[in-house]
């Protein structure tokens, strides 16, 4: 009889060290979570420099400015075969004037 008692705890838990061990718990977390945002807060403002406000080097605005003329302007490429560059927008607004005309030749066509 007296095993059959005895299969259980006898004493309490001490409540003082649950709460110790719980508070200690939730301020290492807290901490954790304050480290990592700062973390993620200094990695955005980089990623931010990087791609906004560092400088533009001489050679990239080189580049641009390279690309915007051959964009943006006319030029002769080929004299003999009388071969031109357009500016992008014209030629596109050329190509979809082009392409509405024949789709407007079709619907003539086909009525």
């Amino acid at each position: 009889m007296s095993s059959a008692h005895s299969a259980y705890e006898k004493k309490d838990i001490n409540p003082f060290k649950v709460i110790g061990f719980s508070v200690v718990g939730v301020v290492f977390l807290v901490v954790i979570l304050i480290i990592l945002r700062d973390y993620f807060i200094a990695e955005i403002e980089a990623i931010y420099y990087e791609t906004t406000l560092k400088p533009v080097s001489a050679e990239l605005r080189d580049i641009r400015a390279r690309e915007i003329d051959v964009l943006n302007n006319y030029k002769l490429l080929d004299p003999q075969k009388d071969i031109y560059q357009i500016p992008i927008e014209r030629a596109m607004q050329l190509i979809a004037e082009e392409s509405f005309a024949r789709r407007l030749q079709v619907l003539k066509q086909t009525r």
